[in-house]
């Protein structure tokens, strides 16, 4: 389906901007900002429209390494976790029923897919007129910022 007219920007995209640097100059209002979108992002929405509904099962690959991180900072619920080898998948907006926004730590344990529910799609700060989604980013480092494209970890593709 794609993403609702309308929505998106550079660098949301699989592909990885990791020659762009983490802050950028905002000459308007005088500030340096990080800049969030730099690629080695999935966008997910509800629905073809990203309609208002809590029942689009978000999930995240089993055997994360240690105690995933759960939060709710700035308006925008998350998880994230780490794997072998340096990979974080990261879960912006995760959908969750707590009424303090901060999502569940799953359990890690594998459906017979291989993956985990982890919340549903659309979840705090990821809301709004015809705009519920998430955003999945993926890092080979995450400690340096670095983006991985997930097509590389999950489909083959080349480096």
């Amino acid at each position: 389906m794609g993403q609702p007219a309308g929505r998106g920007a550079y660098g949301h995209s699989a592909a990885p901007r990791n020659d762009l640097s983490a802050t950028e100059y905002d000459p308007v209002d005088k500030v340096t900002r990080r800049r969030a979108d730099r690629g080695g992002i999935i966008h997910t929405y509800t629905d073809s429209a990203g309609s208002d509904r809590n029942d689009v099962p978000l999930t995240s690959p089993a055997g994360w390494a240690g105690k995933p991180i759960a939060y709710y900072t700035g308006g925008n619920s998350g998880l994230i976790f780490n794997y072998a080898g340096g990979i974080t998948i990261e879960f912006v907006h995760v959908g969750t029923t707590n009424p303090n926004g901060v999502p569940s730590v799953p359990q890690n344990v594998a459906n017979p897919y291989g993956v985990v529910q982890i919340g549903y799609v659309g979840g705090e700060g990821g809301e709004g007129g015809n705009y519920f989604h998430t955003h999945i980013v993926f890092f080979s480092n995450k400690a340096t910022n670095e983006r991985i494209d997930p097509r590389v970890l999950f489909c083959g593709f080349p480096k």
